[in-house]
């Protein structure tokens, strides 16, 4: 564990070395580069960007790999808002025994921190649930129950709504209040109070 600890100390920000984001770079960032190029011959392509958890929560050890997920995030938002072309980020927390969570010792961190890890198949049930929702960017694998991340996440009053009923008289028979009544009655089965 002292080792992992001291791995972590050596990639803070103040001590990380160029070569490291220049490693990290190469895929995210440089690769992203390449992508933008190929976009611009077909606008109609849909870009898709798999980011991490930690380029919106960060990691005290983790400053290069946030900042390269960083720049996808902010890609997929500036193809998707001033582009206007299909583009989605998946932000994932750690997969199960896979990729860069193969034999990760620190697991239990990363959990108690808030951030679940994912069977591949829980990973692809969400990024088919993802695409079908067409959110632009998805942050997957949160624990909304953890301390951590609920103060993340707010809960937005919804926006007083009104109902508005437009009515005609027509020679049905009925009197003015009547209509007014039945209106009424129906309205009320749609508002909540």
């Amino acid at each position: 564990m002292d080792y992992h600890q001291d791995s972590l100390d050596a990639h803070h920000l103040v001590n990380e070395q160029l070569a490291v984001y220049e490693k990290l770079f190469h895929a995210k960032v440089y690769g992203t580069f390449v992508l933008m190029e190929l976009l611009k011959e077909y606008q109609d392509a849909l870009l898709i960007s798999f980011s991490s958890v930690n380029s919106f929560f960060g990691g005290s050890g983790f400053g290069a790999y946030s900042s390269a997920n960083s720049f996808l995030d902010a890609v997929t938002h500036y193809y998707h808002n001033y582009k206007q072309q299909q583009a989605y980020c998946f932000n994932w927390s750690m997969w199960d025994g896979m990729g860069m969570s193969r034999g990760n010792v620190m697991k239990d961190a990363v959990l108690a921190k808030g951030f679940h890890s994912l069977s591949l198949q829980q990973g692809l049930k969400s990024f088919l649930v993802g695409m079908e929702l067409g959110t632009v960017q998805l942050i997957i694998g949160l624990d909304p129950d953890n301390r951590i991340i609920k103060s993340y996440m707010e809960e937005v009053p919804l926006p007083e709504q009104s109902l508005t009923i437009y009515y005609t008289l027509e020679e049905t028979g009925k009197d003015e209040e009547l209509i007014l009544s039945e209106i009424n009655e129906v309205a009320r089965t749609y508002v909540r109070k």
